[in-house]
């Protein structure tokens, strides 16, 4: 019997490539989104127009479509759905469907990036960087005298991607505003300052920026805390913090690391972790970028993990998935007023 799958993001950087690699091993899939031109519309086998995640009746309609599609897999799509759809576990199982996102505790301390730090800090000897809680203008305060003499960045404690990540330091002059082209804005501790009397700044974790050694995903797939897979790649391009370009290496030191990291939360699922050489910045606790090669398939194994099914890798696939490098290009779709695509091979003449 065919098996279906259901992403209720369908617009996001690589949706096309989990979409088409299910397609290809026999599954049905259903995608969503609140934008209804998302790509999903064009290449799954069935698309919903979905309300955007903060509506009250998101779930509603979510279920609505699980019944009807009759779902076997439900892939929850951002940090924060991910652990809604967690402690809401039992509703989706209820359904017939076995929802993806990582287990409550893993999912409730990687979207704070302050607690995992702290947890990591005190449960494992994983290299970190240096760091620091920073709730008002007092912390912030505090920070700059316990980290004086370290190059300083700032990340709100929950958010994705990079948004809101800041240098510490001068702020950026015009001239370098309009005449370079700059990967990170840097600000003074004043503009810091002046933020949290405003009001305008959330909880925040201060890192020591790290600028030395290779700036590397690492996924972890894991069951009860036991570490089943993982692989390591490169973060080479970057766009709006995206990662468009990297190439898979082997690094046994970040795989042990993901090891210490999935027995202390005692991880099920299948998460992703980042690293500038070999200390960890932050955990991403959804599906993420990923290669898949033969037996390697990473979002499989991160529903295995669930179902309880059988997860076999071939050593011989392992030794040439780490010889692949991956390219994330924009594709250009064409289509009609009813939403059909148009097929320049056949609109030309």
């Amino acid at each position: 019997m065919q098996k279906s799958i259901f992403f209720p993001v369908s617009n996001a950087g690589g949706a096309n490539y989990k979409i088409q690699a299910f397609q290809a091993i026999g599954w049905r899939v259903i995608a969503g989104d609140a934008n209804p031109n998302a790509v999903g519309r064009f290449t799954a086998d069935a698309f919903y127009q979905l309300p955007w995640q903060s509506d009250p009746d998101y779930f509603t309609r979510i279920f609505e479509i699980i019944k009807k599609e009759k779902i076997d897999v439900y892939v929850s799509a951002g940090e924060k759905e991910s652990l809604q759809v967690a402690r809401m576990r039992d509703d989706f199982l209820a359904l017939g469907c076995t929802p993806t996102a990582a287990d409550t505790q893993t999912l409730e301390l990687a979207i704070d990036k302050c607690a995992l730090f702290t947890f990591l800090q005190e449960k494992t000897d994983i290299p970190l960087p240096l760091f620091r809680t920073i709730e008002n203008e007092a912390d912030f305060n505090e920070g700059l005298k316990a980290l004086d003499g370290t190059r300083l960045c700032m990340k709100p404690a929950s958010t994705s991607g990079s948004r809101g990540f800041v240098l510490i330091g001068e702020e950026t002059s015009p001239e370098r505003v309009f005449n370079n082209r700059i990967t990170y804005l840097t600000v003074s501790p004043d503009f810091v300052r002046r933020g949290f009397a405003e009001g305008v700044i959330p909880k925040m974790i201060m890192m020591e920026y790290l600028d030395e050694g290779a700036n590397v995903n690492a996924s972890i797939i894991a069951k009860d805390g036991k570490l089943i897979f993982s692989s390591v790649h490169t973060r080479e391009d970057m766009a709006a913090g995206l990662s468009t370009g990297g190439s898979i290496i082997h690094h046994e030191e970040i795989v042990e690391i993901n090891r210490q990291i999935a027995k202390a939360l005692g991880t099920t699922g299948f998460i992703m972790s980042q690293f500038i050489g070999n200390k960890l910045i932050e955990i991403n606790p959804r599906w993420s970028t990923s290669i898949i090669y033969k037996s390697i398939n990473e979002y499989l194994m991160g529903i295995k993990v669930w179902t309880g099914e059988e997860i076999t890798i071939d050593p011989q696939d392992i030794a040439y998935h780490q010889r692949l490098t991956y390219k994330r290009y924009y594709e250009q779709l064409v289509y009609d007023d009813a939403g059909n695509v148009v097929d320049p091979t056949t609109s030309i003449g």
